[in-house]
């Protein structure tokens, strides 16, 4: 990083985000990537930052983890992509989502892909 110039670099999961049917098993490879990442934040704090990955299409999952990676691990933001691969869906095919309640919404900006 030196050599290049570079002071921070961002952290992220993305492209490959634990994404799949299995909740279970998406949740804990959400927590696995996020916990490695921070073990790297932790150790390097002056160099490192990192985004949360998500276990989608769980969102009550996915909401827990955000809250985790932010405020236990100090992630800077969260990371997901913008279509879900395990759920078929045409292009005219149209379906409001709206964010569940939270007593706080994340602090932490969102990054999508």
């Amino acid at each position: 990083m030196d050599r290049a110039g570079i002071d921070i670099q961002v952290l992220s999961a993305a492209p490959q985000l634990p994404y799949g049917g299995d909740a279970a098993r998406t949740a804990a490879a959400a927590r696995y990537a996020n916990d490695e990442y921070g073990g790297v934040v932790s150790s390097h704090p002056d160099r490192f930052r990192a985004l949360t990955a998500t276990p989608m299409p769980d969102i009550d999952a996915a909401i827990t983890e955000i809250g985790y990676a932010i405020d236990e691990l100090g992630m800077v933001g969260v990371t997901m992509t913008t279509a879900l691969p395990m759920i078929p869906r045409r292009a005219d095919d149209h379906v409001p989502w709206e964010a569940p309640d939270t007593p706080e919404p994340p602090s932490q900006p969102v990054h999508r892909l």
